[in-house]
């Protein structure tokens, strides 16, 4: 193994799972989670304006296996944008936000249009990850 991917492994942030058992989540938090500071909220929406959507829920809406997606982006990424396809079914696209939100153990940080950001807390923060507030 590389230095660069033993770094990575050990900030937390795990590159890619092995074939074998899925890699262990971090405890279950109390719903809902701590909320964001708007300082944070800020930086994380200004962070995540650039970013592509990694995850697309079209048509048939929030799927079990757009939920596992969802949760796999997330322990890769503390931060990841997903698009609201135009014909999602169900209802609004703030109620589905919510929902997916609080289905993944996530923060809700923003919903322009179709497009929301999410952003989980990592298990423990290392020097790779974004600083929330403003130095």
């Amino acid at each position: 193994m590389s230095a660069a991917k033993r770094r990575k492994r050990e900030s937390g942030r795990l590159v890619r799972r092995s074939a074998g058992a899925p890699a262990a989540l971090p405890a279950a938090q109390d719903w809902p989670p701590t909320p964001l500071k708007s300082s944070q909220r800020s930086r994380l929406r200004s962070l995540g304006q650039p970013l592509r959507p990694s995850v697309t829920i079209g048509r048939a809406g929030m799927t079990p296996s757009v939920v596992s997606q969802v949760r796999q982006e997330l322990r890769s990424h503390v931060l990841i944008k997903i698009r609201l396809g135009a014909s999602a079914v169900g209802s609004s696209s703030k109620d589905q936000a919510r929902e997916l939100a609080q289905q993944v153990d996530a923060e809700l940080v923003g919903l322009v249009g179709r497009a929301l950001l999410l952003y989980r807390s990592p298990p423990s923060a290392g020097a790779d990850d974004p600083p929330l507030d403003s130095e």
